[in-house]
């Protein structure tokens, strides 16, 4: 086969060379072309011979004129590709040897040797029984004297008491007016000269939102007190609760309504007392903000504190 040589055309990128297919396959068919010739022998490599003298540099001669640029060669003709030779037929597959090694029979198992006899003990025999000691004789019974009993001591005074609860059993009747009452049970005993504080925890419902809870308390003459008294009546937040004081005896704290219908709310009344006057009682009233037909109610559990401060 005669060499093929790929054509580039007659400028860069006019389109009239061979394309990348078609010079790919002439390269192939070249170097097929060449690794088909034999080999020759390669014969010994010679002496190297003596380096001749170097002559002597001429001086440059004038550089002639460049020549004109020759037309472009016409592109030659693509030659076919060879075709591709069929593939051999795969040779069959050899058998697969067998295991050799096969294993011995299992021997037969021995007999098992007679059992030996059992030996017997004897048993030796029983000593005889000793002696009883004699019983000693009883020693004379002592009698003890009782000492006469002490007399019983005075009684002392009894001391104030330090800490008291209270706590309503049962829920109250519809509170429907506003005139005050004493909440049942809600009552402690106070005496003169006794620094006490106190809170009071009401728990209540209202059966319309419109009506508004009214607390207050009673007590003996004072030398102090200083009660304050918090009762819920918007929703939560900033004005949920509504906040009075209570100066004198009698004294109420009226809230103008309730969060919620048929809700049980909290409110508070503490404070302090000191009675300048006689013993009487500490009491927790309670009645309506306004008459309605179906007021108010204090639930079972409302309850109080009263601690005596020594």
């Amino acid at each position: 086969m005669a060499q093929q040589t790929i054509g580039i055309g007659a400028a860069p990128d006019d389109g009239t060379g061979d394309n990348l297919r078609v010079a790919g396959a002439k390269i192939n068919e070249n170097f097929t072309e060449l690794y088909a010739l034999p080999l020759g022998v390669t014969g010994a490599t010679g002496q190297d011979g003596a380096a001749a003298p170097t002559g002597a540099t001429g001086s440059a001669g004038a550089q002639g004129a460049t020549g004109s640029t020759g037309a472009a060669g016409a592109a030659g003709v693509t030659g076919s590709t060879g075709s591709t030779g069929a593939n051999g037929a795969t040779g069959p597959t050899g058998s697969t040897g067998a295991n050799s090694v096969v294993p011995g029979p299992t021997g037969a198992i021995g007999p098992s040797g007679a059992t030996g006899p059992t030996g017997v003990g004897v048993t030796g025999s029983q000593g005889a029984t000793g002696v009883a000691g004699a019983t000693g004789v009883a020693g004379a019974t002592g009698v003890g004297v009782t000492g006469a009993v002490g007399a019983t001591g005075a009684v002392g005074a009894t001391g104030s008491l330090g800490f008291s609860t209270v706590r309503m059993q049962s829920d109250t009747a519809a509170l429907t007016t506003t005139a005050m009452v004493t909440a049942s049970g809600m009552t402690f005993a106070v005496v003169s000269g006794q620094v006490y504080s106190f809170e009071f925890n009401l728990s209540f419902q209202a059966a319309t939102a419109s009506t508004g809870l009214k607390v207050g308390l009673t007590f003996p003459a004072a030398t102090l007190i200083a009660a304050s008294a918090e009762i819920p009546q918007a929703a939560a937040g900033t004005d949920a609760n509504f906040v009075g004081f209570i100066t004198a005896s009698a004294g109420t704290v009226t809230a103008t309504a309730t969060p919620t219908a048929a809700t049980t709310y909290q409110a508070m009344v503490y404070g302090t007392l000191l009675c300048s006057g006689s013993a009487g009682n500490l009491a927790l009233t309670v009645g309506a903000e306004a008459s309605t037909a179906s007021g108010v109610i204090i639930k079972a559990g409302t309850h109080g504190f009263l601690f005596a401060i020594a």
